[in-house]
């Protein structure tokens, strides 16, 4: 029982990792300089949620394909 309940968290993981075109039609658009901190604050909420946030915040280090792949687990 316990393998169907991780298969359910790793499926959840997945779909965090996913973005749909109707996410990506959402997303708020920077135009100028304006409204920057309402965009930034819904960018990170949105890169927060399909935890991608720490691909934009850490240093890649001496291999950045490798330490992105890491960030990004199994989605790179």
């Amino acid at each position: 029982m316990q393998q169907q309940g991780h298969a359910r968290d790793t499926s959840k993981d997945e779909m965090a990792l996913t973005i749909t075109k109707d996410e990506l039609t959402n997303l708020p658009t920077l135009n100028g300089t304006s409204h920057y901190p309402q965009w930034a604050n819904r960018m990170e909420g949105f890169l927060m949620h399909k935890r991608l946030w720490k691909v934009t915040t850490e240093d890649p280090g001496e291999n950045p394909t490798a330490r992105t792949k890491e960030l990004l687990g199994d989605s790179a």
